[in-house]
């Protein structure tokens, strides 16, 4: 097996892999003390995606979401500039899925509201601590905690290799499935 081949393929390269077995790490050690526990129910909650762009990972994850029903959702990036249309190449990656992303257009943190409500999933454990550290009182956690083995780092496919986009728009779309058997959405 090539290694190498391997760790492109299922992590989008040496990057990704490393910081998936840190945080996998600090998850396990109980160092991710930023990350709030999942709740078991956010009625009448907006859920909120962020990650860096807000044109791959949470673009996937609000489209996703609304197209399973869920209409009470947001996304935005936390270095980004409004009105961005989604990664081309996630774009025909997710269309294969059923997902359209042509509608999506981006938004920055800056036009973010808050509401006491809000369940706020982010990607990366350095975006939730970004986050937490900027609305203490918002609930904050990781998409990839929904997944049947849960991690806490979903690499940005941006740029990645073929293969890697189907994996994370697998990854992402399998955990919005995961989280809407655990939550109670309304």
């Amino acid at each position: 097996m090539n290694v190498g081949k391997y760790i492109v393929e299922n992590y989008g390269g040496k990057k990704g892999y490393l910081f998936h077995v840190y945080y996998k790490y600090l998850l396990m050690t109980g160092f991710l003390k930023h990350v709030d526990p999942i709740p078991s129910s956010i009625i009448d909650s907006r859920i909120v995606f962020v990650c860096k762009g807000n044109i791959c990972r949470s673009a996937l994850a609000h489209c996703y979401l609304n197209l399973l029903g869920y209409k009470n959702v947001s996304s935005f990036g936390l270095d980004t500039h409004p009105n961005k249309p989604a990664y081309k190449e996630l774009v025909r990656s997710s269309a294969k899925e059923g997902v359209d992303l042509t509608i999506h257009r981006t938004s920055c943190i800056s036009t973010y509201s808050p509401r006491s409500t809000d369940l706020i999933i982010c990607m990366e454990p350095y975006q939730s601590k970004m986050i937490k550290r900027r609305y203490p009182n918002i609930k904050v956690t990781l998409l990839g905690l929904f997944l049947e083995k849960p991690i806490p780092y979903i690499h940005d496919p941006y740029g990645c290799s073929e293969p890697y986009l189907k994996k994370c728009t697998t990854t992402v779309m399998e955990a919005i499935k995961k989280m809407t058997l655990k939550l109670t959405l309304t």
